[in-house]
């Protein structure tokens, strides 16, 4: 093989998941981009602007602000100062933990009736960061020989006194105004939705671009009707009367779709309609149903008794997978430049209405098999995890289509700003939760408190991920 067929062979699977990375990257970009401008036009301290999760790969440092971009692109954040000594707070912690290990010591081994109580004081605190020095716990150990009647405090403001109370100074948030946990609730909202913001515009954008000098956005074509997937099942009410590929027009008389060119929406909520009607039928009740067959030029009528699916199941059924009659897609491009726009605002409606509802069936069909998991463990809905995610922007980016690539920028695009939405933890929309309660309360949330619940709910993320991840591979492994 010589060297510039080897290149033409091995290229495009070297730059396909290259360009998947990087479209992933750009649309995370954006996103960060949303929250780190908000915050900087109204003058917010940032501390780090991070493209990409997981070891940093390259970056610099400008106006005291890190830029990063790490190994994984499917993520990033912008990282805000906290507003109170996090260094400080750990360390005392670190020294409560160690008086009370001794305690528990102590009272174990009977040497000194010591009462185990801890409690938090106003003690004030300095904002310079005290880290233990190495022989703290050799300071501690001095302690196993004195009386516990003397009071001592370790070098970070922990006492223990003579009653045995372990008091742990209160933590002093900073007054600091450019500080994100200072600023005006609207002033973090903001800043917290503009992420969301900045994907729905360049959505909106990538559309408008696609509708104007690209190919155009593909639309799919439906008649009226709906299609037979699959033979019937042999015990099933139509055998013998249905096979696949036919169309069902009409059930009693009454057409599937009111229309012969109707909309995807239309379309499923026509096969909808049908099941429901099947699944009201009375025992013995026949439905009358006007089928089209592609070896006749006329509709068949047939009639066809329902019957219940197994002895586990007693709704009734005709035993057929039925879906929307589809005939092809045709691409549309705008006409003008108010068309362009009316058409993108929709197409970006669109998407973003389906994916919130996807998601939502997604993460309710999670919820139930985690509620009714027994051995076969739990699913994650059909949620699609990191590698499926790349292999889609993968199988995009080798077609060599800009046109396809922005399309599918744009639906990851609404993907990302949908699911931030959510009011859950370590989300922007679980972020604007805390805003809200705190406008509820008249009082903010603890800062420490918050963090608490936002890192338990990275760790369900992670588990979430690494499921997803799992069944990604099982379905590559499986093909």
């Amino acid at each position: 093989m010589s060297l510039s067929t080897a290149l033409a062979t091995t290229l495009p699977s070297i730059l396909a998941p290259a360009g998947s990375a990087a479209l992933l990257a750009a649309v995370v970009l954006v996103h960060e981009s949303g929250h780190f401008l908000a915050a900087r036009s109204m003058g917010i301290n940032v501390e780090e602007f991070s493209v990409g999760v997981g070891p940093r790969l390259i970056g610099f440092v400008k106006n005291d602000i890190e830029f990063s971009f790490r190994a994984f692109p499917l993520g990033g954040y912008v990282k805000f100062p906290p507003n109170y000594n996090g260094t400080l707070t750990i360390n005392r912690e670190i020294e409560a933990d160690e008086l009370r290990r001794e305690q528990k010591r102590k009272i174990k081994d009977g040497n000194d009736k010591i009462s185990f109580a801890s409690k938090r004081t106003n003690n004030n605190e300095k904002n310079s960061i005290s880290v233990p020095k190495p022989g703290l716990f050799s300071l501690i150990r001095s302690w196993k020989g004195k009386s516990s009647g003397k009071k001592v405090t370790t070098p970070n403001g922990v006492t223990l006194d003579s009653d045995g109370t372990i008091n742990i100074p209160s933590i002093e948030y900073y007054d600091d105004p450019d500080l994100l946990q200072n600023r005006p609730w609207p002033q973090r909202a903001i800043v917290l939705v503009g992420g969301i913001v900045f994907n729905i515009i360049l959505a909106f954008s990538l559309y408008t671009a696609i509708l104007t000098i690209g190919d155009g956005i593909a639309q799919p074509i439906y008649e009226g009707g709906a299609v037979v997937t699959q033979n019937p099942r042999d015990d099933g009410a139509c055998s013998g009367l249905l096979v696949k590929g036919d169309v069902i027009l009409s059930i009693n008389g009454k057409l599937l779709t009111s229309t012969t060119s109707p909309t995807s929406e239309i379309a499923q909520e026509g096969i909808s309609r049908f099941i429901t009607s099947i699944r009201s039928t009375q025992p013995g009740e026949s439905l009358h149903l006007s089928v089209f067959r592609s070896s006749s030029d006329i509709p068949v009528e047939i009639d066809v008794t329902p019957l219940p699916l197994d002895k586990n199941d007693a709704s009734p059924s005709i035993g057929v997978m039925l879906s929307p009659n589809f005939r092809g897609q045709t691409l549309i491009r705008a006409t003008g430049s108010i068309d362009a726009v009316n058409r993108a605002a929709k197409k970006t409606y669109d998407i973003t209405s389906l994916t919130a509802s996807s998601l939502v069936k997604a993460i309710g069909g999670a919820l139930g098999s985690i509620v009714g998991s027994s051995s076969k463990g739990a699913s994650t809905g059909g949620l699609s995890g990191p590698i499926g995610l790349l292999r889609a922007g993968t199988d995009v980016a080798s077609s060599g289509n800009l046109s396809a690539a922005a399309a599918f920028a744009a639906a990851v695009s609404i993907n990302l700003a949908v699911v931030n939405s959510i009011p859950l933890p370590a989300l922007d929309g679980g972020q604007l939760a805390f805003v809200l309660a705190e406008i509820v309360m008249g009082r903010k949330v603890d800062q420490k408190t918050e963090e608490a619940i936002n890192s338990a709910f990275i760790l369900l993320l992670l588990i979430v991920t690494f499921s997803t991840t799992i069944g990604d591979i099982t379905a590559i492994v499986s093909k």
